[in-house]
C-alpha cells in the first residue's frame, strides 16, 4: 500500500483504496489461471520441439511460457511460488483490512445509533418535562377553580341560611301583638298563604296592572316615594303589554302597526311557534281575511312584514298619501284642530319611502292652512316639527286677549246683575216676552192674599199650567246660522239693549 493511501486511510478509516482492491482481485485471478494452466500441463504429453522431453520438462515449459521467464524454469517456479506467497499474504492483509474496516464501520454505526438514541431521548425527556409543566399548571388551575367553587358554595349556603333565619324570625314575630312603634320591615309581611291562593293573587296583580305612586305624607312639605324595594314574600310589579290591532282601514297606519307589534313581541317574549297566533289575534276585518289567505306561506317575522307592507303600504297607497300631502287643505268645519290635523299628516309623511326630511314636511304641511300660517312658518324659518306644532297651537287658541265675554255673569256697580245673550251660532235662542214692570221674570205676579186652594178657581197643577200659558203668552223666535260679522253686531245690539233696561230700572 502506498504512503498516500495509508495517509488517507489513517485520516479517514472509512476510505477504501479501490486501486489496491482491484490489483488484489487481478492477482487472485491470475493465480487461479496459473494453477489451472499447471494442471493442464501436467495432464498433457511432453513437447517434442523443446529441449525437455520428459514430463517435468513439459510442465516446466508450460509454466515458463505462462510466466514468461524463458528457459530458466527452476528460477521461474521459485519466483512463481514467491508471487503466490506474496499474493496470499496480500490477500490476507486485504482481508484483515476489510475486517478492520468492518469493525470501524460497525463502531461508527453504533456510535451514530447511540447519538440518535441520545438525541431522541433528550427530546423525549424535554417533551415529557413540558407535559409535566402543563399538567402541573392544569392541576393548579383546577385547584383554584375548585377553591373558588367551594367559596361560592359556602357564600350561597350562608345566604340561604341567612334567609332561612329571616323567615324563622318572621314566623316568631307573627305571634307577637302588633306594635305600631316597633314594627320592622320583616314584621309587616302578610301571613303565609297556600299555593292556590298565591296563584289567584298573582293573576289578580297581573290583571290590575298597578304600580307604586308618589304620595304626600301629612306634615311633610316635600313629595316622597314609598320604599320601592320588594318585600320578602311578594312579587315585583310586572308591566303587561297590550296587543295592538289593525283592521286595514284607510285611517290605519301599517308601518306604525308593525312597530307596535314588534315591541309587543319583544316585550312579551313570544316564541317563534306562537308568532302566527299573535298575528291572528292582532289583525281584524279586511286584514284578518288577507291573513287567512297567506298564513300558510309565511313562517318568519321578516316574511310577514314584507308581505304585510306590500299589501297595506304598497306603492299605490303611498302615492295617494303623497298626493294628499302635496295638494290637501285643512277644513275648519270638520271640527279637528290644526295640531291634530298636522300630527296625522306628519306621521304619514315620515313613513313614506323614500322618507322626506322634517324641513320638507313642515313646508308642505304649512301650505294646508291659511296664508297667515304659511307666512308665519316661512317668515320665522321654521324647520322642525315642534316649531310647526307650536305655531298651529297658537292659531288654535288665538284671538284677541281682552275680548268681551257676553255669556258670563255681569255684576254692575248699582247692583243690577244681568247675563249676556248666548251665542246664536251654537244655540237657537227662544226668547219669551214678559209683561212690562215685572221684577222677577221667573214667577207670575199675583196678589199676596190669593190662596189658590181656598178659592173657587183651583184646578190643580195642570190647571195652573194652563192658566200660566194663558196669562203669559210665549213668542218663539227662530234664528238662522249667522256669520261672524252678524254675530258680533247682534251681540253688541243686545248688550246695548240690556244696558238700557238696566239704567231704566235704576231710575
Amino acid at each position: 500500500m502506498s504512503k498516500e493511501t495509508r495517509s488517507k486511510t489513517r485520516k479517514n478509516p472509512t476510505v477504501l483504496d479501490v486501486t489496491e482492491i482491484s490489483a488484489a482481485d487481478m492477482a487472485v485471478n491470475m493465480i487461479d489461471n496459473t494453477i489451472d494452466t499447471v494442471s493442464r500441463v501436467m495432464r498433457t504429453s511432453p513437447d517434442s520441439n523443446k529441449r525437455n522431453t520428459r514430463e517435468e520438462g513439459a510442465r516446466a515449459n508450460i509454466v515458463e511460457e505462462a510466466c514468461g521467464y524463458g528457459h530458466d524454469s527452476n528460477n521461474a517456479y521459485e519466483r512463481l511460488l514467491r508471487v503466490v506467497e506474496d499474493l496470499q499474504s496480500e490477500v490476507t492483509r486485504q482481508n484483515k483490512q476489510i475486517r478492520d474496516l468492518e469493525i470501524q464501520l460497525s463502531a461508527r454505526i453504533e456510535t451514530r445509533v447511540e447519538e440518535a438514541c441520545e438525541e431522541f431521548l433528550d427530546k423525549f425527556i424535554e417533551h415529557k418535562r413540558e407535559m409535566r409543566d402543563l399538567t402541573r399548571g392544569f392541576e393548579v388551575r383546577l385547584e383554584n377553580d375548585r377553591h373558588e367553587s367551594t367559596k361560592r358554595d359556602e357564600d350561597f349556603r350562608r345566604q340561604i341560611y341567612h334567609q332561612i333565619a329571616q323567615i324563622e324570625n318572621v314566623r316568631r314575630h307573627e305571634e307577637v301583638p302588633n306594635d305600631p312603634y316597633h314594627l320592622t320591615r320583616q314584621q309587616r309581611l302578610p301571613p303565609r298563604i297556600s299555593r292556590e291562593e298565591w296563584i289567584e293573587q298573582r293573576e289578580a296583580s297581573l290583571s290590575r296592572n298597578a304600580q307604586t305612586l308618589s304620595v304626600e305624607r301629612p306634615g311633610v312639605d316635600c313629595v316622597t316615594r314609598e320604599d320601592s324595594s320588594p318585600i320578602l314574600g311578594t312579587r315585583p310589579f310586572i308591566v303587561k303589554p297590550q296587543l295592538p290591532s289593525f283592521e286595514g282601514k284607510s285611517s290605519d297606519k301599517p308601518p306604525k302597526f308593525i312597530r307596535e307589534l314588534k315591541r309587543f313581541v319583544d316585550a312579551a317574549r313570544v316564541p317563534d311557534n306562537e308568532l302566527k297566533f299573535i298575528i291572528t289575534q292582532a289583525l281584524k276585518g279586511v286584514a284578518s281575511e288577507w291573513w287567512d289567505l297567506v298564513a300558510d306561506h309565511i313562517d318568519t317575522w321578516s316574511q310577514f312584514t314584507t308581505a304585510f307592507l306590500n299589501r297595506f303600504w304598497s306603492v299605490a297607497i303611498q302615492r295617494k298619501v303623497r298626493e294628499n300631502l302635496d295638494t290637501g287643505a285643512y277644513r275648519p268645519e270638520t271640527g279637528i284642530s290644526r295640531v291634530s290635523y298636522a300630527m296625522k299628516l306628519i306621521g304619514s309623511a315620515r313613513d313614506l319611502v323614500p322618507r322626506r326630511t322634517d324641513e320638507e314636511i313642515v313646508l308642505t304641511i304649512a301650505r294646508h292652512f291659511s296664508q297667515a300660517v304659511d307666512d308665519c312658518v316661512v317668515g320665522q324659518n321654521i324647520a322642525t316639527v315642534d316649531g310647526l306644532l307650536a305655531i298651529l297651537e297658537r292659531f288654535d287658541n288665538g284671538g284677541t286677549v281682552n275680548r268681551p265675554r257676553f255669556n258670563e255673569r255681569h255684576i254692575s256697580p248699582n247692583g243690577n246683575n244681568w247675563r249676556g245673550p248666548q251665542d246664536s251660532q251654537n244655540h237657537t235662542s227662544a226668547y219669551v216676552s214678559r209683561p212690562p214692570g215685572t221684577v222677577n221674570n221667573s214667577y207670575i205676579t199675583r196678589q199676596p192674599v190669593d190662596n189658590r186652594r181656598s178659592n173657587d178657581h183651583f184646578v190643580g197643577a195642570s190647571g195652573r199650567d194652563d192658566q200660566k200659558k194663558q196669562q203669559v203668552p210665549a213668542r218663539i223666535r227662530t234664528t238662522h246660522v249667522e256669520t261672524s260679522e252678524e254675530i258680533q253686531t247682534t251681540n253688541m245690539e243686545d248688550c246695548e239693549e240690556y244696558r238700557g233696561n238696566g239704567e231704566r230700572g235704576d231710575q
